[in-house]
């Protein structure tokens, strides 16, 4: 039980040093819809290279082949103050596509994080729902009102999904499970889209 305290209160310590450090930062740590900190919806490969400022913003380009797509792919990891990182998605568009962190350091208009429990995104967002979709693999996620948010995802994000497992088959988000990443992308923004 003494173990398990001290791992306890050094993962709090250092959650609680990053969050910290990222409030400290003076970049924007706001996820909305069409953005996350600094990275939004749209901007090009040259303004998300442009974002890295020598200090508080570091920006790595990671390009590699895609399976799936056939394609060759981008993406950007984008730290802000040394620990909070975004990832900006470009497929196979000239544009950012989809943003994503696992970072509880940036937060909505109304304060949901990363790492905020099923029941306390519902009592923040009323209108909110859990729903799986699928997305190479099925998601259990947290949509907040439609068009105005981004995703909360949950546990490992995917279902295994089998022969004789159907999709209706995976498992509801729990109101006391944990959130563990927030994305967007410019399909989710659209109008109805989780309607």
């Amino acid at each position: 039980m003494k173990i398990a305290t001290t791992v306890l209160a050094a993962a709090l310590s250092l959650l609680g040093s990053g969050l910290a450090r990222a409030s400290d930062c003076d970049v924007d740590m706001l996820m909305t819809a069409s953005q996350i900190g600094p990275v939004k919806l749209g901007m090009t490969e040259a303004d998300v290279a442009g974002l890295d400022n020598g200090s508080s913003v570091s920006v790595v380009r990671h390009a590699y082949y895609s399976e799936e797509s056939g394609a060759d792919e981008v993406e950007y990891f984008v730290t802000i103050c040394g620990d909070a990182e975004i990832t900006a998605e470009f497929y196979s568009t000239s544009s950012v596509y989809e943003i994503s962190t696992q970072s509880p350091a940036f937060v909505t208009v109304e304060s949901a994080r990363v790492g905020m429990a099923a029941g306390e995104l519902q009592s923040i967002y009323e209108s909110g729902r859990s729903i799986n979709f699928w997305n190479e693999g099925m998601q259990r996620t947290f949509i907040i009102d439609d068009g105005k948010h981004g995703v909360f995802t949950f546990g490992d994000g995917r279902c295994e999904i089998g022969r004789s497992t159907v999709r209706s088959e995976c498992n509801a988000v729990l109101p006391d499970e944990v959130s563990v990443s927030y994305w967007t992308n410019s399909a989710y923004t659209k109008p109805g889209r989780w309607n």
